[in-house]
């Protein structure tokens, strides 16, 4: 901000010929000079200079007694801020009447705008004058600072956003609707609070995410959990905490307890750390399957640091392409807009219940949906409106009375009626009461009657029918007529919420299950195609030529691969599903790289160029009043946790060479920024692991573990710095200090991967059978996938499995299949502009729809696709009022109520031993399911 101080404190300057001999004293006064009616505080105006301004034509303006004498924000959008905050009132604790200018260009000027200054809201009796001139542009006030100072002006920058313009903002449309173009710098951020909610955030889903990564269906609790509930608990330590300094003695460092409201800052801070333990780390499956698969012990200390090495080798990539993904404004990130919309929604105005506040009157009169001529008649004259302001945030006690009179046109009580009384919850109270549902029902199919959790119509209607089972068995089979009253296998992290997923990228997705899972594996399976017949159905697992499980010791006689053992032993078989799935994920790939350069290409170059050629934009104008953090930070993050890796991977018992640890993190390295920007223009990101698994594959065979450590340091290096990246850019939208950011991202990342894995070593430490596949619900169908993945592409190699002589040598075609699939579909939504279904094809979602399955059990899909018709369809369209207020919230709720039940039964019922043994949980509705349809022999040398 540009501050103009009179050089006469300092008995500098001489007086100006022009003004009155007089008191000079400088006032402690700030006048504000509108850019176009923009208001510009300016300081230390003396009494000669008012003086001059009246004698210029000043016409007397209230002077707000709220304006503090110190000095403002240069931007209007903070002066009206700061005069209309209605959540926390006045930043500042000294508040005092001065004299206030206001310069306003002539009416009716040429080429100008006449308007009248913003009124304010809070104004006493003191008048002060008001100056008119000629212009109320930027250049135009430069001139008159300097007649008011003619000699020795001292003009000094303190503010580096002062070269930011009125009304300036992103010059593109979808940023400008969601992020906000002001800061408030003087807002707490890195605070007790954040540290407090992130941390014990951070605890709960790292446990209970990892938790469930090992059972038949995990679940994973997001971030969205997390931005609900801690906003009314910082809301409450806000007021509940005590406004005190403490200080760290001897150190010269102290912090404030209770540094005031509950700000927006701190709320993404806390996400920020707590999100850190929503996924689980990519590399305990490394080390799950080298103890309980291989049979290899690993120290707890070797997998912390392959842990920690893999996630925080990350951060020096994200440091060096953070200049390029995160400053220009092309870079726009899609993904995180969503996220600054869901914190505006919670700090841009105080929460109101669900269907606003309740009826005042005695009766009120609603109407439902468009499609329904239905009105309803709430009647309730005695319970007192429910308000926010009674109880803030929802934190206490829904409506006291449910029982008031509901009359509809048609019936004096409706399920209907029922529905419109409780929208006068508020989110937090609705949240509350679907967790106790979710937690009360999870005990019924999570330990009471288990079999709800897969229920086969075909299996009971034929028994002893083998086909009938392996088309009908939701958890082995392909799920044809199956359902499911276990919300897992709804909402699991297979294919993550419905209610999150966009109906018709549902729609792609199921039809894709359709034709690949119930069209093309059944034909293909009782036509025998590629010996499909002779192992099951639908397995992830890998076979020999008779059709037993692969036994890797055959082959590794003495812990490592031995060629003449395998040509003595068995070639490796697939399940036909099995092969069809990698053969898809190689479509995927190639069609996301062609999809992206059809239908972003120009979007892309078009960013690529604006955002070298383009100067900052508000938000990077904003930001530069934040130190950045040090470049040698990253740096040193990046080489020594690359060095470290080296020494793991050498020395440790991995057997991956130094030089594949460099080539590892050098393809991460290769691809972060073109990958990057076209996660930051489409919100497609294609991912590594094919590629990865291909060349080490090709250059390490018969490493397994080798194998998949190049493959994670490869992929999560690159998926690590692309969730910094993400993260810095919600950050960057956000205002919140880079260093703050990066704090906050380091001790989540270690506490979370510390977390994660003192929890998967204490399940495979205690749980019996752990990964047995029979062993219900720990069956870790996640790690057999990834066991499977290592022995194709570590062990046996690319080249003998899908080379010339394989029998799955026509999945490399599949490559080109997706590289073309895509133009077709282009050129046909463009000659076809009107055909509506066709703009909603979608080619890299439909090949990629089967990524997750295996290991997801079959009837996940099809519950999944239901739940997503009746919310983002039906419920979308007739309550479309209750989906936007509601539909997250649900989805959440659920979760969190089936984690916590699934913790309460593992810790009291299952570590004990205590068991339910009846019809309901020990019948096994479909035992034939898993079986192949031709016995095991052996067809093929």
């Amino acid at each position: 901000m540009a501050r103009v101080r009179s050089d006469s404190r300092d008995g500098g300057r001489p007086l100006s010929p022009h003004l009155p001999l007089g008191d000079r004293t400088p006032l402690s006064a700030t006048a504000t000079l509108p850019f176009d009616n923009i208001p510009l505080p300016v300081v230390d105006t003396t009494a000669a200079e008012i003086h001059l301004l009246q004698e210029m034509g000043a016409s007397p303006i209230e002077a707000d007694p709220r304006l503090p004498s110190s000095p403002l924000r240069k931007h209007s959008a903070f002066y009206e801020e700061y005069l209309n905050d209605g959540n926390d009132g006045p930043r500042r604790s000294d508040p005092q009447t001065v004299p206030a200018f206001e310069l306003r260009p002539p009416p009716k000027s040429p080429g100008m705008r006449a308007r009248a200054p913003p009124a304010s809201a809070h104004s006493s009796a003191t008048m002060a004058p008001v100056a008119t001139v000629p212009s109320p542009s930027a250049e135009a006030v430069k001139p008159l600072l300097q007649h008011l100072h003619p000699a020795g002006v001292s003009t000094r920058t303190d503010d580096p956003t002062d070269d930011i313009m009125p009304d300036e903002d992103s010059p593109f449309d979808m940023v400008r609707a969601v992020v906000s173009n002001r800061d408030d710098p003087t807002l707490p951020t890195l605070t007790v609070r954040v540290w407090i909610l992130g941390l014990s955030f951070l605890v709960i889903l790292s446990v209970v995410n990892q938790f469930f990564w090992f059972r038949e269906t995990p679940i994973g609790l997001g971030g969205v959990i997390v931005l609900l509930l801690s906003y009314p608990m910082g809301k409450f330590m806000a007021w509940s905490m005590p406004h005190r300094t403490v200080r760290l003695r001897p150190f010269p460092w102290s912090f404030e307890l209770n540094p005031g409201p509950f700000s927006i800052k701190e709320h993404v801070l806390v996400s920020i750390v707590a999100n850190s333990g929503a996924g689980t780390a990519y590399a305990i499956d490394v080390i799950v399957i080298k103890r309980l698969f291989y049979k290899t012990e690993m120290a707890f200390a070797t997998s912390l640091l392959l842990l920690l090495t893999s996630q925080l080798v990350g951060y020096g990539l994200a440091g060096i392409a953070r200049k390029f993904l995160v400053r220009p404004a092309a870079m726009i990130w899609p993904a995180g807009l969503i996220t600054v919309a869901l914190f505006r929604t919670f700090h841009d105005k105080e929460e109101l219940p669900v269907a606003g506040t309740a009826a005042r009157s005695s009766a009120e009169t609603f109407s439902t949906t468009p499609t329904e001529d239905i009105e309803m008649t709430m009647v309730d004259e005695n319970s007192p409106p429910l308000s926010p302001t009674d109880k803030p945030d929802g934190l206490l006690i829904p409506p006291r009375r449910f029982g008031s009179a509901l009359r509809t046109s048609s019936s004096r009580f409706t399920p209907l009626a029922l529905l419109r009384r409780l929208n006068r919850l508020t989110r937090v109270q609705y949240f509350w009461a679907f967790f106790m549902f979710s937690f009360v029902w999870y005990f019924v199919p999570g330990y009471l009657f288990t079999g709800l959790g897969a229920v086969s119509l075909l299996c009971l209607v034929a028994p002893t029918s083998l086909i009938a089972q392996q088309l009908g068995d939701g958890r082995y089979g392909l799920g044809i007529l199956s359902f499911s009253m276990d919300w897992s296998m709804i909402s699991s992290a297979y294919l993550s919420s419905p209610i999150a997923t966009p109906f018709w990228t549902a729609c792609n997705m199921f039809a894709s299950f359709v034709v690949m899972m119930w069209v093309l594996v059944p034909l293909a399976y009782y036509f025998n195609v590629w010996d499909a017949a002779h192992f099951p159905i639908y397995s992830a697992a890998t076979f020999d030529v008779f059709g037993n499980h692969y036994n890797t010791t055959r082959v590794m006689p003495g812990g490592s691969y031995d060629e003449a053992a395998y040509q003595t032993y068995s070639p490796l078989r697939l399940a036909f599903q099995f092969a069809l799935t990698y053969g898809l994920s190689f479509a995927s790939f190639a069609s996301l790289l062609t999809y992206t350069a059809l239908y972003h290409g120009k979007d892309i170059m078009a960013r690529f160029r604006e955002s070298r050629a383009m100067d900052d934009d508000i938000h990077a104008k904003l930001m530069r009043r934040y130190p950045e953090v040090p470049s040698w930070w990253y740096s040193a993050i990046f080489f020594v946790n690359g060095l470290a890796a080296i020494y793991l991977c050498e020395r440790m018992g991995i057997g991956l060479p130094w030089w594949a640890v460099l080539l590892a993190l050098g393809i991460a390295g290769l691809f972060l920024i073109p990958v990057g920007i076209i996660a930051a223009v489409s919100n497609q990101s294609p991912g590594l692991n094919v590629i990865t698994e291909f060349i080490i594959g090709y250059l390490l065979p018969g490493q397994p573990i080798a194998n998949v450590t190049f493959k994670t340091y490869g992929t999560i290096a690159l998926n690590q710095g692309l969730a910094l990246v993400g993260d810095m850019k919600l950050a960057h939208y956000m205002k919140i200090p880079p260093r703050h950011m990066f704090i906050c991202q380091a001790v989540g990342t270690v506490c979370a991967g510390t977390l994660q894995l003192a929890t998967a070593y204490y399940l495979m430490d205690t749980v019996p059978r752990m990964c047995d596949p029979d062993n219900l619900p720990w069956t870790c169908r996640g790690a057999h996938t990834f066991y499977s993945a290592s022995i194709i592409w570590g062990l046996i190699g690319p080249l003998k499995m899908f080379g010339p002589g394989s029998p799955y040598y026509f999945a490399l075609w599949f490559f080109l299949l997706g590289f073309l699939l895509p133009f077709p579909i282009y050129f046909l939504q463009k000659r076809y502009p009107n055909l509506h279904w066709l703009q909603f094809v979608h080619v890299p979602i439909i090949l990629g729809a089967l990524d997750s399955f295996p290991p997801g059990p079959a009837l996940v899909y099809p519950m999944w696709f239901l739940a997503c018709v009746f919310f983002n369809l039906w419920i979308y369209r007739r309550h479309n009022g209750w989906w936007k207020r509601l539909g997250f919230i649900f989805s959440v709720a659920l979760d969190s109520g089936l984690a916590v039940a699934g913790l309460v039964i593992f810790v009291i019922f299952q570590s004990s031993g205590i068991e339910l043994h009846w019809w309901g949980n020990d019948h096994q509705q479909c035992p034939l399911s898993r079986a192949p349809l031709v016995p095991a022999s052996p067809f093929h040398s």
